[in-house]
């Protein structure tokens, strides 16, 4: 995000929860003052159990709260897809990866919102707006059907900017 000279992006491409908690350490070390959380999807398209991807986000979300406990987190609720230019995009190169489905994403979803329940300062970001009415990432949004596009990145910013200051 822009705009912001204090923040850091610790995000890497394709990186999963077994990722973030490996380096959870080195990212919370210097105690931050707010963290801004949004994986999962990674793991579902690598087809790892959704449980076992939830088990580690807990971890995730407890060590944060051990090891920072004045860090305020907000869990951002994983994205869908755009079916369309995924299988136009993605799919060529990757044609062994498994295509996230709408219902794992609410799956997901709902077990990491009612883990940010858990603990006191956090906060679980539901970013539906960025969704169509079928449940999937807006076409205006993505260019691939996975990662947001310029114009899918200005939405999400004014989706966190209330979080923000």
């Amino acid at each position: 995000m822009t705009g912001i000279p204090e923040a850091k992006n610790r995000g890497i491409s394709g990186d999963d929860t077994s990722g973030i908690l490996y380096r959870i350490d080195e990212i919370i070390e210097g105690k931050p003052k707010k963290v801004f959380i949004m994986c999962g999807i990674n793991d579902i398209q690598k087809g790892h159990p959704i449980n076992q991807a939830i088990s580690k986000y807990s971890e995730i979300l407890s060590i944060i709260s051990q090891k920072s406990p004045n860090t305020h987190v907000y869990v951002q609720s994983i994205l869908p897809i755009n079916p369309q230019k995924y299988r136009l995009k993605i799919l060529p190169d990757h044609p062994y990866i498994h295509i996230p489905d709408r219902s794992e994403v609410i799956r997901f979803n709902k077990s990491i919102s009612k883990l940010t329940l858990q603990y006191r300062n956090y906060q679980f970001i539901d970013l539906s707006s960025l969704v169509n009415s079928n449940g999937d990432l807006c076409v205006d949004f993505t260019d691939d059907g996975l990662h947001l596009n310029a114009k899918g990145m200005q939405a999400w910013v004014r989706s966190l900017r209330q979080y923000l200051n």
